[in-house]
């Protein structure tokens, strides 16, 4: 029985080709990432002017969070401020985009204001503008303040 199994062997360059694989993998991403920074650092002033066209107020709420978080927590103030330093590129493509989102907001929004139609103040005349027919109240005060009580109304034997 020994005999007739197979016995299979490891190849001992498949780890080695696999490890290989892997750190190819790696190199290309690495590369990949390095290749938009280096696109985003030539286009990161240009993107920060567009964000302070496009929507100043979010450039300047980065500001102040940033001198708001030095005030208060310093340590953590300086790691923000010097995060913010070396990944310029990364912030300034970041207030362009969410400048360029509130801006759009904006816009649909005053956009959507601006469908309503004008609201029309209507007078108020002192006559009465719906006109029902008098209610004839005899007979419900007859039965509510009468002392006659029908026999088959079983609610009010249970105030008795």
């Amino acid at each position: 029985m020994a005999n007739q199994r197979k016995q299979r062997r490891s190849n001992p360059l498949g780890g080695i080709i696999g490890l290989a694989i892997f750190a190819v993998i790696l190199f290309v991403l690495f590369k990949m990432v390095t290749g938009v920074f280096t696109i985003l650092s030539w286009l990161a002033p240009i993107l920060f002017i567009l964000a302070l066209v496009y929507n100043r107020q979010v450039v300047f709420d980065y500001g102040k969070m940033l001198v708001r978080t030095i005030k208060n927590d310093l340590p953590r103030g300086i790691i923000y401020s010097v995060l913010s330093v070396l990944g310029f590129p990364l912030l300034s493509a970041f207030l362009f985009f969410k400048a360029f989102v509130t801006n759009k907001a904006k816009k649909m929004v005053k956009q959507r204001d601006e469908t309503f139609d004008d609201y029309e103040e209507v007078e108020e005349n002192d006559e009465d503008f719906l006109e029902l027919p008098e209610l004839d109240l005899s007979k419900e005060t007859k039965s509510n303040t009468g002392t006659e009580s029908k026999p088959d109304n079983t609610y009010d034997d249970l105030f008795k």
